[in-house]
């Protein structure tokens, strides 16, 4: 799986991502790409960042391999 990001908001104990995520399978010889859009929420509690919110949709089948490059890879 890998992430790419079309927003990321954050301040010192809350952030916001929203990006396209990329999983290539490879079953029997049988490679076969996936893409979705993803949403995660995350609150800093202790010093540490965790999840609150994380989800994802294929959105239909529409998100593709277009939008995967056009959001910014992972710093």
């Amino acid at each position: 799986m890998d992430l790419r990001f079309t927003e990321r908001i954050a301040s010192e104990n809350q952030a916001m991502e929203v990006g396209i995520y990329e999983v290539i399978t490879n079953k029997t010889g049988n490679v076969r790409t996936f893409y979705g859009r993803f949403h995660v929420a995350l609150r800093k509690e202790n010093g540490t960042w965790k999840i609150l919110v994380d989800t994802d949709s294929s959105e239909g089948n529409v998100i593709d391999e277009q939008d995967y490059m056009q959001a910014s890879p992972m710093k």
